[in-house]
């Protein structure tokens, strides 16, 4: 008995060894799986913090904020029903902000408890749609040669291997590279998604994808194919990704600081997921995309990319590059005229062309939160 009861205690102290030995080689990764990956963590905890999304990595924004021109309630032009009835809306589904501009000009504007009109909320996807916006700057600036490149051309790890000849720059943004689908959560935490969901090593987990299908044949969402293109914008361009995109988005539109989610100290940004920014700076950038690209006079994104980024991709009548042309998870639905920026929850920014209107929301992850999309287009004047 006695010898029973060494063995099954020198089993235990193994286990908790191996336990502490594992959690010590990485320790960030395995506080980030314990208090952030769970879904709970998220909603427990709606605004992103610097003591739970560590490191981060400022995006310096402009010394001098753009302000949109509010209206005075007599000068509205969208009828206060609407308005109303948007408020309501966003208040049912548990929304911390809405905006709501018309023609450039903000008719309501709205923050709920524990919101600041100044403090960072978590956009999730959003940050994908900033990615595509820099790809066009890139191209323009002939870091990148054409959106048909291979992208071995670019990442040297992929330059004699099949998935840097067959893959190009426009299935990276497109989300029709081909890679292996990666569900959202898992509680595995040696899944290859989880690395590159919460991993210290982004690169290593993002090159570790391989085909599952011939690329350009097939849709699939996938944030390996977002953080790619940052890696090349990063290094085409020589620059930080939080530096280029600094330097010749964020300060030129007009936005305040931001901050992006690292893997780790020194190292790459969630280009996928990890912007956290105040919701009138992603409202400016709603403008910017509605007025073709430009902020007063000053073109910030060429023209004939934003007309190319709202096309509808040859494998997704709803998606275009990386943004959406349809509620997410109805795919059915045939494409409307508006296009979004759409993180998980429904964090958004909805423009609708042709009556000059964007819509911003953001919110914690309630349940059925994403039905808030929906209702997008009862709510336009």
């Amino acid at each position: 008995m006695n010898k029973l009861l060494k063995i099954s205690g020198l089993g235990v102290l193994v286990l908790i060894l191996s336990a502490a030995t594992l959690y010590f080689s990485d320790p960030v990764f395995w506080f980030r799986y314990f208090n952030v990956r769970p879904m709970e963590s998220y909603q427990n905890n709606p605004f992103p913090t610097k003591e739970r999304m560590f490191p981060q990595e400022a995006v310096a924004g402009a010394d001098l904020e753009l302000r949109i021109p509010v209206a005075a309630k007599e000068e509205r032009s969208i009828a206060e029903e609407i308005l109303t009835r948007a408020k309501e809306t966003a208040i049912a589904f548990d929304s911390t902000s809405l905006i709501y501009i018309h023609k450039g000009v903000i008719q309501s504007e709205n923050y709920w408890p524990d919101s600041v009109r100044d403090g960072p909320v978590y956009a999730f996807s959003m940050s994908k749609t900033v990615a595509a916006l820099l790809t066009g700057i890139a191209i323009d600036q002939k870091l990148i040669e054409s959106v048909d490149d291979p992208i071995g051309k670019y990442i040297e790890e992929w330059k004699d291997d099949e998935r840097g000849k067959k893959i190009t720059i426009r299935h990276l943004l497109t989300m029709s590279s081909g890679f292996e689908p990666t569900p959202y959560f898992s509680n595995n935490p040696f899944w290859k998604g989880q690395k590159r969901q919460i991993g210290t090593n982004l690169p290593g987990a993002a090159l570790s994808y391989d085909l599952a299908e011939e690329p350009g044949t097939k849709w699939e969402y996938n944030g390996t194919n977002t953080f790619l293109l940052g890696l090349i914008i990063s290094r085409t361009s020589g620059m930080r990704y939080t530096q280029y995109l600094s330097k010749y988005l964020w300060q030129p539109v007009g936005n305040s600081t931001a901050h992006m989610w690292m893997d780790r100290e020194g190292g790459v940004p969630r280009t996928f997921v990890g912007i956290y920014a105040a919701p009138m700076d992603w409202a400016r950038l709603g403008l910017m995309m509605l007025n073709d690209g430009k902020v007063g006079e000053t073109q910030i994104v060429p023209a004939n990319w934003i007309d190319e980024m709202v096309r509808p991709a040859s494998t997704a009548a709803y998606y275009a590059y990386q943004i959406w042309l349809a509620v997410p998870n109805q795919e059915d639905t045939p494409p409307g005229d508006y296009y979004l920026f759409n993180g998980f929850g429904a964090q958004t920014v909805f423009v609708h062309p042709s009556s000059q209107t964007i819509i911003v929301r953001t919110g914690p992850l309630a349940r059925n939160s994403d039905d808030f999309l929906n209702k997008l287009p009862t709510l336009l004047p």
